[in-house]
């Protein structure tokens, strides 16, 4: 069967956890932060009533379980309400409408498509802290030499997840955020792509191998220095309680810009006779 709504309603979002939110979850007001992972009660989209919910009348159950019989959207997006159960409502013998719906969800309404990105909204990762050889503030950096850039191990291979879920947990959707590029601003006009998050310097490090080095050609002299940045891409991933893992597209963050001051070595060449 289908059900065709008359209009739409937005619930408010209830906090699992009281936890600071992070900005990108603002819309989706507070949440709670369980094994690492942001989760946030689901936004519905249909209203839905319960069992007793008006003395006056009474409740019929329509659908007993959705997952075994489907309800669908007008546009054929599946539906599912908290508890599985649509029901019907009768008033002195008539069926009457709920919210614009004769036939409608108990404890609400929700589809996976809105949940999972919902889950995606509320995917927030910091920006991303990172390190250069030379550093460019405690020493400059050269120009003419290759500088080693590199975003912190902590961050490159964390993972950053959000969950949604039904108020209870039956129907859920999750987002996982993993970093996968990173596009340098030196601050010398230029930028410089890595497919990686680059690695630390040791000596004996090759630039020719390194995965993410550059080399300034201007110093800084005379100027407040150059501001570098990075931005970290993530591919991120999804999941429902109803689907297999998918890609689902990419977001990307950028570090707090970072004067770096770019030092020039001064050489007199001599013809050696």
């Amino acid at each position: 069967m289908r059900v065709v709504p008359s209009r739409l309603s937005l619930l408010t979002v209830t906090a699992l956890i009281a936890l600071s939110a992070p900005a990108g979850a603002a819309d989706q007001g507070d949440v709670g932060i369980v094994d690492g992972t942001v989760r946030v009660v689901a936004i519905a989209t249909i209203p839905g009533e319960s069992w007793g919910a008006d003395n006056a009348c009474t409740y019929e159950a329509v659908i007993d379980d959705d997952l075994a019989f489907g309800v669908y959207e007008v546009d054929g997006t599946r539906m599912y309400s908290d508890t599985g159960r649509w029901l019907r409502k009768i008033c002195d013998g008539e069926t009457v409408d709920v919210g614009g719906f004769f036939v409608f969800p108990e404890g609400d309404g929700y589809s996976t498509p809105d949940m999972l990105q919902q889950a995606v909204d509320v995917l927030d990762p910091p920006g991303p802290s990172w390190g250069a050889s030379p550093n460019g503030v405690e020493v400059a950096m050269v120009t003419q030499l290759p500088t080693f850039m590199w975003v912190d191990t902590s961050y490159w291979t964390g993972t950053f997840a959000a969950r949604v879920e039904t108020p209870s947990g039956r129907v859920w959707a999750e987002a996982q955020a993993m970093p996968s590029s990173t596009i340098w601003s030196p601050g010398d006009g230029s930028t410089v792509g890595c497919t990686g998050g680059g690695e630390p310097w040791n000596p004996g490090a090759d630039p020719d191998s390194a995965t993410c080095v550059h080399t300034y050609v201007r110093s800084t002299a005379g100027t407040a220095g150059a501001e570098m940045t990075v931005e970290v891409t993530f591919d991120v991933i999804g999941r429902t309680s109803t689907s297999g893992a998918a890609d689902i597209g990419q977001i990307s963050r950028t570090s707090a810009p970072v004067f770096v001051t770019v030092g020039e070595i001064q050489a007199i060449e001599t013809s050696g006779t």
